[in-house]
């Protein structure tokens, strides 16, 4: 009788551990798949201008609706560091409907994410006064 509780504790036991290594084994999979996920987003996505187009930078300072104030910067990198200078010159621009925003994540979805203090890069037509913008990526 006592061969037969201790044969049953041992299975209870090695069940015990199995299922501990099989979360952790899925906790680490789970947490170095996020990792990687985040270092892929981390990494420097360029927007490239076509002809008639510039790329922007600038702080959002006040955004209600799709329309936005920006304090304009100017983009520098040193060691391989990015940066942003402030020009002191303010913009105002309207978001039209459908335009593509994309988070520091890499995530693509529309302006309602943007905020206020979001340093934001712009992919802007060259026509007119302040252009249209086709693209933002949300940079800090």
């Amino acid at each position: 009788m006592a061969e037969k509780q201790r044969k049953k504790k041992r299975k209870k036991t090695g069940l015990w551990i199995f299922l501990m290594m099989l979360c952790a084994a899925a906790g680490a999979t789970g947490y170095f798949y996020r990792e990687k996920q985040t270092a892929q987003a981390e990494e420097e996505q360029v927007m490239t201008a076509g002809e008639n187009q510039e790329i922007l930078y600038g702080e959002i300072t006040d955004i209600v609706g799709n329309e936005m104030k920006l304090a304009m910067a100017e983009y520098e990198t040193a060691q391989d560091r990015a940066s942003y200078t402030m020009t002191g010159e303010e913009r105002e621009y309207q978001i039209p409907v459908g335009t593509e925003v994309e988070t520091k994540l890499g995530a693509v979805t529309t302006f309602s994410r943007l905020a206020s203090g979001d340093m934001v890069e712009m992919l802007v037509e060259k026509d007119g006064a302040d252009g249209c913008i086709l693209k933002i990526q949300i940079v800090e």
